[in-house]
């Protein structure tokens, strides 16, 4: 016989003595235990069994210390077919599948057991919602090579951190990254938060005679959890002394015991640590330093209202287990659990229940009835918990914010069934109705219009989308401010304010920051997956709608697909059909030209959705979109809501005037440091409300002034207003552009601006598209705002009135004397000497090359050196040396841009087909001249950067290119 096959029949052995069901004799059910009666090692034992499991004739359970059991016994034992899985999560798992009562129910146990073991993590209710994030940092610090990263779970009493922490040990044997007799050691801080000495003791062990009563050599709880978890909770009770006696082993796994001089023991120990404290506040900033990882997990009150329902089923599941016995629980009492608010969150929601259900089992054990389904009330709830949603005035925020969604209905809960199906179709009926709704309107408005009416349409089609923003927003609101602060939404908002602060004056969209707020919004949405898969539904319905707006704005829906192409990429996401027309139309209606040329208005108040909710009513009401909105939460100070503002305000045009509608205090004085923003006079209006803003709207579709439009305003309704008049005076800005792309004009401004020095903020330095510049000149409304005193770029794009200085220029310092005399009325002496020092210093053409391109400045230069002498050679002409730079430069940004793949394409094809019949003999030129640097980065240079090739020395030389060749 094997030893495999001895561990095998004593498997069997132990099986037919254990009963499963009454935990009798479980204890030798182990590892351990076959271990000893084998004469084996306990690796070698475990080794075995764990290669049984996986050949299905063992069935394994997660706890600690985890239980083997012969499979073919228990089946034959317990009249009963374990057919899908031989691994359960926990006892209670695999008692309720042995069970002969649960029939086929222990099939479903199965399943539903296979699942949860596919990821430990899912028996934490919001693993895959509000906690997503959160869980993916936890397997992110487990999986680490090679023994894991240190991880801080913050976050209120009773919130969960001790079971997130047992489930990250569980998920670490579960992937094999620890084995299954690694131990997960528990310990409290506040026990020894005053005694650094014993703390020591404790923590790393002591050898006889270290201390007085130290009799014998003692191992600390750190050898006790090597090789597996330590869970550090309390870790804010831990004095600064404390925290520092842990840094040489957090450092390099190294210690000594107490009394130990001479050598150092190691340990492999993964850390969790706990606190309900901030930890800036408590834990030393070189102690933090050590801890990558800090996760916080939200207090019960902040949790998604789905999220409390599932885990209010979920601890009502776990008593009817215990009690063996269906509940059916009132709507009323379900509703209460909801909405009260338990300052023990998670915890003390589950020991109410526990108490409610002891309640409820008493009242059955008291009755006649016999029926075997327990009843829960709302006179079992404890009456605090029944006390503070009354005080809360219940009704009135059920009716508001989260209608009761059982309040008419009994739910049963069978404590053979694992799966709440009914209950989560419930829960998910009155969320996809309203996303429903917004759909299917969106496809009537598109029915019912023909392609060349569309325009007519945009009121309508606006105030759809606002709304349904404005609803996605009020909802991330009430489902907890987590989700507002995670990780995932932050990341979805940078990456879109990211893209159209780049690309927004290169395809002419209005953006500002309030525009990718409610798009992050509505991105972060479409992430769900259930809400996905419910998108997916209409994507064939709307792919036709698609096609219409298309043919009616091709040039825009182009423009707004490349954004959307990037946003998709940075993400990661798969943008469908339907998402993809709701941003196309949502931006569409922002920028399709209507009557731009009047007053701006502007809603400003407290609170999460305040503005943009009385803004949505108005606009939608108005039937066009007058109204902007701000909403400033309590805690957002007033400076960041006027720097959003101030953003805004550069956006648009604002001769025809301003009007700011606020509701109270601070925001009254709105207007202060705004007046040099506006072109015309500024207005301002408090206690907002719909009727206010109805009113205020209509007189500016009617084109009253300013002053008009507010004094009509305050004779229906009980306010006051200011008027500003403008003081603008115009910024001094330097424009900067570049013929091959927007990222190379933001480059040489942020080497501008790198050269102003300390006087940076005397003048703007803005990047702007080379092609708008030159084909729309100044007349873009945000070139309005300022006084354009120079334009430096790549190429000249001829605006008269302003004086236009080469890149070469600057490095050559060509025309070092004008840009002197232009700084002259802005800058002091002093200034412009020391402004002179830093082009120098900042404007080598090495300097330059290292800035706007990411390839190696010295290696590029003798390459593109070689390539240019030929080309001069094949030309027969001499460069001068601005030529040379000129070239250098551009031909640096070319070579990078085929490197990485991000080619022109903003040319008009008629050019280029003509430039090509007309220029072969220069098109053939360039391509042998370049040959050797095609070859060396395997790329080929297109047409159309031949073309701007020719551009750059048909500007220098006009008369070295003949008209054709």
């Amino acid at each position: 016989m094997t030893n495999k096959q001895k561990v095998a029949a004593l498997l069997a052995s132990i099986t037919k003595e254990v009963d499963i069901i009454e935990g009798v004799n479980l204890k030798d059910a182990t590892a351990k235990k076959i271990s000893q009666l084998s004469g084996l090692q306990r690796n070698v034992a475990s080794k075995f069994l764990n290669e049984l499991v996986k050949e299905k004739g063992a069935i394994k359970v997660n706890t600690r210390p985890v239980l083997f059991f012969d499979k073919n016994i228990l089946e034959e034992k317990y009249g009963v077919k374990l057919t899908y899985n031989t691994v359960f999560p926990d006892l209670s798992k695999l008692q309720h599948a042995l069970d002969k009562t649960s029939n086929t129910d222990c099939q479903i146990m199965e399943v539903n057991s296979r699942k949860a073991c596919s990821d430990v993590f899912s028996q934490m209710v919001g693993y895959d919602g509000s906690l997503k994030f959160q869980i993916e940092q936890c397997k992110a610090a487990i999986r680490y090579p090679p023994n894991g990263l240190p991880i801080l779970i913050t976050g209120p009493t009773g919130s969960g951190k001790s079971f997130l922490a047992q489930l990250m040990y569980d998920y670490a044997r579960e992937k094999n990254i620890i084995e299954n007799e690694s131990p997960f050691v528990i310990f409290n801080c506040a026990e020894y938060a005053d005694n650094p000495e014993l703390l020591s003791a404790n923590l790393f062990g002591y050898q006889k005679g270290a201390f007085t009563g130290a009799d014998h050599d003692h191992r600390g709880i750190i050898e006790e959890a090597d090789t597996g978890f330590l869970f550090l909770d309390e870790i804010h009770r831990l004095t600064p002394e404390g925290q520092e006696k842990l840094f040489l082993f957090l450092d390099k796994g190294i210690f000594r015991r107490m009394g130990e001089n001479k050598g150092w023991r190691q340990a492999r120990v993964r850390f969790i640590f706990a606190t309900t404290e901030k930890p800036q506040d408590f834990l030393i900033s070189t102690f933090l330093r050590r801890i990558p990882i800090v996760i916080n997990l939200p207090s019960l009150k902040e949790r998604p209202l789905g999220e409390k329902y599932k885990l209010i089923y979920n601890f009502f599941r776990e008593e009817a287990i215990s009690m063996r016995r269906d509940l059916i629980i009132t709507g009323q009492a379900f509703d209460i659990f909801a909405q009260a608010d338990f300052k023990g969150n998670v915890g003390q929601l589950r020991n109410d229940i526990k108490l409610t259900c002891a309640r409820a089992y008493n009242d059955y054990c008291n009755s006649e009835r016999r029926d075997g389904c327990i009843e829960v009330h709302l006179m079992m709830i404890p009456e605090r918990q029944t006390y503070s949603v009354i005080s809360n005035n219940f009704n009135s925020r059920l009716d508001s914010l989260a209608p009761a969604r059982f309040r008419n209905k009994s739910i049963k809960i069978n404590w053979k069934d694992p799966n709440p199906v009914e209950l989560l179709l419930q829960m998910d009926k009155t969320d996809a109705l309203a996303h429903k709704k917004f759909y299917e309107s969106l496809l009537e408005t598109f029915r019912g219009v023909e392609p060349e009416f569309f325009r007519q349409e945009v009121g309508t089609v606006t105030g759809l989308i606002d709304d349904y923003f404005d609803q996605l927003i009020l909802n991330m609101h009430h489902s907890g401010k987590e989700d507002l602060n995670n990780v995932r939404f932050e990341t979805i908002r940078n990456v879109v304010h990211g893209i159209f602060e780049i690309y927004k004056n290169k395809f002419d969209l209005k953006y500002h920051d309030n525009i990718g707020y409610r798009l992050a919004c509505y991105l972060n949405q479409t992430m769900d997956i259930q809400y996905f898969l419910r998108l997916s539904r209409y994507d064939h319905k709307f792919t036709k709608c698609l096609e219409k707006l298309k043919q009616i704005f091709p040039e825009e829906i182009s423009s707004v697909e490349k954004i959307l192409d990037l946003i998709d990429s940075n993400l990661d996401l798969s943008i469908g059909t339907t998402e993809k027309l709701v941003i196309i139309m949502y931006l569409l209606c922002l920028n399709i030209k209507r009557d731009v040329n009047r007053t701006k208005a502007v809603i400003i108040a407290h609170g999460y959705s305040t503005a943009s909710s009385i803004a949505s009513v108005a606009n939608h009401l108005l039937g066009e979109k007058i109204f902007e909105s701000f909403d400033m939460p309590i805690e957002v100070k007033t400076e960041e809501i006027i720097k959003k503002i101030v953003n805004f305000m550069r956006e648009v045009n604002t001769s025809k005037g301003v009007i700011f509608l606020v509701d109270m205090g601070s925001l009254e004085e709105i207007y202060k440091g705004l007046e040099p923003m506006s072109k015309g006079i500024i207005g301002v209006i408090n206690n907002i409300n719909t009727q206010l803003a109805l009113e205020i709207g209509s007189g500016i579709i009617q084109g009253l002034p300013i002053d008009e439009i507010l004094e009509k305003a305050v004779i229906n309704n009980k306010t006051r207003f200011k008027l500003i008049k403008p003081t603008i005076n115009l910024r001094k800005t330097i424009i900067t552009t570049c013929i091959t792309g927007i990222g190379t004009a933001i480059r040489i401004r942020d080497l501008i601006q790198k050269s102003m020095g300390d006087y940076v903020k005397t003048i703007d330095v803005l990047a702007y598209d080379y092609f708008k510049l030159k084909n729309q000149g100044l007349r873009d409304d945000i070139l309005k705002d300022s006084d354009i005193i120079a334009i430096i770029g790549t190429k000249d794009p001829c605006i008269s009135e302003v004086p236009f200085f080469s890149l070469e220029d600057i490095i050559s310092g060509k025309k070092e004397a004008q840009f002197e005399q232009l700084l002259k009325n802005v800058i002091p002496e002093e200034g412009i000497e020391q402004i002179n020092r830093s082009i120098i210093k900042y404007f080598s053409l090495e300097s330059v090359l290292n800035y706007i391109t990411i390839l190696n400045p010295d290696k590029i230069i003798d390459q593109i050196e070689m390539a240019v002498d030929t080309l001069q050679y094949e030309l027969k002409i001499r460069f001068s040396n601005d030529v040379k730079i000129g070239l250098y430069i551009h031909l640096s940004c070319l070579i990078e841009r085929l490197v990485t793949k991000t080619q022109i394409d903003d040319y008009n094809t008629d050019v280029l087909s003509d430039f090509f019949n007309r220029h072969q003999n220069f098109i053939n030129t360039v391509k042998k001249s370049f040959s050797v640097i095609e070859k060396m980065y395997s790329v080929t240079i297109p047409l159309a950067e031949i073309y701007f090739i020719f551009e750059i020395l048909n500007s220098k030389i006009p008369e070295l290119m003949p008209d054709a060749g």
